[in-house]
């Protein structure tokens, strides 16, 4: 619990963004992505599409937030 509010300190968001997904896909985010952005993007991509957690997992660990959103901003990972 201490790593959930370390990874999210405003509760306005929390409230928001982080309780529209279950407990486990907030796990799996706060475990393998870094950057607050890129776990927001993810956080709504899963509540909009009703990814189960393996589906959130594959999306992450095939860079989905890379090629969609930093491809679209011509932004380059490498």
């Amino acid at each position: 619990m201490s790593k959930f509010t370390e990874t999210y300190p405003d509760c306005e968001f929390v409230q928001q963004v982080v309780a529209q997904i279950p407990w486990g896909h907030n796990i799996v985010l706060m475990d393998k992505i870094a950057n607050p952005e890129e776990r927001k993007w993810y956080i709504e991509k899963s509540a909009q599409n009703g990814w189960s957690r393996n589906v959130l997992v594959h999306q992450i660990e095939s860079g989905l937030y890379q090629r969609q959103v930093l491809h679209f901003w011509g932004i380059s990972i490498i």
